[in-house]
């Protein structure tokens, strides 16, 4: 009899344990299908285009585009004393050709200090900075699931460094801090390149970057595993949330019915402060741009002031987005160049060939590759498109301008190999 009654007990209780089980199992996937159909909704967002604009400007003039414009570098990132001294941060308004050419020469310059002057000499270095930028907001788009376009980088191929190569004074912390506060006077010998040579200027683009406290806590996402939190936004921007060891984020996302909402997914349940990326949209840069090239068009109409990725999607366009067989066509290739305003007088597509040798390639810059290079890497490239490309107006960034439209292009079609190849004189 025992045996019997020890026979039905455990009966009884793998079956409490197997409805427990159940239930649990039940319960959690109940939560996965909420998190899961909340996401997909947020699918529809990825198709909402986020556009990068930059600006250069003068230090003491960036407050006037500070409703849509914000620093890329933060004004206090000063560079420590190290086995390398930079002086300061300039622009050079060249072309990449020339930019090479003055990468490998020093110039001379003189430091005046307490009444004394110090003959040094000096050399540019790409500010590196500005790149880790470019790689932290992809990362951004990442965690938000949103999706990526070739960022317009001629500003940022353009920003350097005043390296410190020779000088015979002892140069203490004391001194940089006098000469990147601009205590201190620089007085260089840049011949003719003097004019090009920008200083005091300041990269600007449409992202600021903030700290913002959540007040809502939604819900946990899954039994104390992760967490759920919302931020309001405005109509005329888009948040993005940035990861950090405080936060724990594991993704970021945007439902489809309620667009001014962000949606924080965390492992904490304590994270109260967020680390957020806010970009205006492309109508308020406009009004901002338009304000202040009305007010001084001779200043902000030179061809270095402004750079964007953006373009207007048409409505059969929309429509054909998600269709890859247009990647293929001539006529696709053609639009390409044609989307962009700042391509369509000065860049013409003439022709394209598949998988057929050219000499005279032209040294394209992959602005992608970095961001991508897991991809590039596992990629097999056998197949070659050649872009037969033609400039009808030499400038300074015609070269910008074609590295750019093809790096777009490459996005688009990883598994080819995208080069360019000049069509006539340049």
């Amino acid at each position: 009899m025992r045996e019997k009654i020890e026979g039905i007990e455990k009966e009884v209780l793998g079956k409490t344990i197997r409805e427990l089980f159940f239930e649990m199992e039940n319960e959690v996937n109940k939560r996965f299908f909420e998190v899961k159909k909340n996401l997909l909704n947020g699918i529809e967002n990825k198709k909402k285009d986020i556009f990068l604009e930059t600006i250069l400007v003068k230090k003491e003039e960036s407050y006037k585009f500070n409703e849509a414009f914000f620093p890329v570098i933060s004004r206090n990132d000063y560079k420590e004393m190290g086995k390398d001294i930079f002086l300061e941060n300039v622009y050079l308004d060249f072309s990449l050709d020339k930019i090479a050419e003055i990468e490998e020469e020093e110039f001379l310059a003189w430091i005046d200090i307490e009444n004394e002057s110090f003959e040094v000499k000096v050399s540019f270095e790409r500010d590196k900075r500005y790149f880790e930028e470019v790689k932290r907001l992809w990362e951004v788009f990442e965690l938000n699931g949103r999706q990526w376009k070739t960022l317009n980088m001629a500003h940022f191929m353009r920003m350097y460094e005043v390296k410190l190569v020779d000088y015979d004074f002892e140069m203490t912390k004391e001194i940089l801090d006098g000469i990147q506060n601009q205590k201190y006077e620089i007085n260089y010998e840049f011949g003719k390149n003097e004019n090009d040579i920008l200083r005091g200027y300041e990269l600007l683009w449409n992202i600021e970057k903030k700290q913002i406290m959540s007040t809502i806590f939604v819900r946990p996402v899954k039994m104390d595993i992760s967490f759920e939190y919302v931020l309001e936004m405005s109509e005329n921007e888009t948040m993005l949330i940035k990861n950090s060891e405080e936060n724990n984020v594991l993704c970021g996302y945007i439902e489809k019915e309620n667009a001014n909402k962000l949606h924080i997914i965390s492992k904490k349940n304590n994270g109260t402060i967020w680390n957020i990326y806010v970009i205006k949209n492309i109508e308020t840069c406009n009004k901002v741009l338009e304000i202040n090239k009305n007010l001084d068009s001779e200043k902000y109409d030179k061809e270095y002031f402004h750079f964007t990725n953006y373009y207007e999607k048409s409505f059969i366009e929309k429509i054909q987005e998600d269709s890859i067989n247009n990647f293929r066509s001539m006529s696709f290739f053609k639009k390409k160049f044609l989307d962009y305003k700042f391509l369509r007088e000065e860049i013409s597509l003439i022709d394209i060939s598949f998988n057929k040798k050219e000499s005279n390639y032209m040294e394209i810059i992959n602005y992608n590759e970095g961001l991508f290079e897991a991809l590039y890497k596992k990629r097999k490239k056998k197949d070659k498109i050649n872009f037969f490309v033609k400039i009808n107006e030499k400038t300074n960034y015609s070269i910008d301008k074609i590295n750019f439209v093809l790096s777009e292009i490459q996005l688009k079609i990883p598994e080819y190999d995208c080069k360019g190849v000049l069509y006539g004189e340049y």
